[in-house]
């Protein structure tokens, strides 16, 4: 972890470091999560998704994290994830095979449904019935 601190995380760096923050998340170690997650969340933005083998699972990880310790960057993190999978989606012509491409991945899925939630959620924190 101090290594990759002083380093600018490669891809698969970040993807190590990811999965151990979500592996840190489901043991209930918030503050291990949020440490490991903070090493390479700068440099995520920087990295080319092409680069990242699961770039979605990365973000969705990271918003996780952000979450469970109550930190408003989550929002941020979801909200780049989606815009980043439209700008994807919309460069598939065929509308059957964009769906497919948004639903049918569950990382994908899973960050086109937090979105949508996210974005029902009033400023008082109630549902909004959709």
């Amino acid at each position: 972890l101090a290594i990759a601190r002083d380093l600018k995380p490669a891809a698969f760096v970040i993807e190590g470091l990811s999965g151990l923050a979500g592996v840190a998340l489901a043991e209930h170690h918030l503050a291990e999560a949020m440490d490991l997650v903070v090493t390479y969340i700068d440099d995520l933005a920087g990295t080319s998704i092409a680069q990242v083998a699961e770039p979605y699972r990365v973000y969705l990880t990271s918003y996780h994290v952000f979450q469970a310790n109550e930190d408003e960057r989550g929002q941020m993190i979801l909200g780049d994830a989606y815009r980043l999978l439209q700008e994807q989606a919309n460069k598939i012509s065929d509308e059957g095979t964009r769906w497919s491409f948004l639903r049918n991945i569950p990382a994908h899925r899973e960050v086109v449904m937090e979105f949508e939630r996210a974005e029902s959620v009033q400023g008082d924190g109630r549902m909004v019935e959709r």
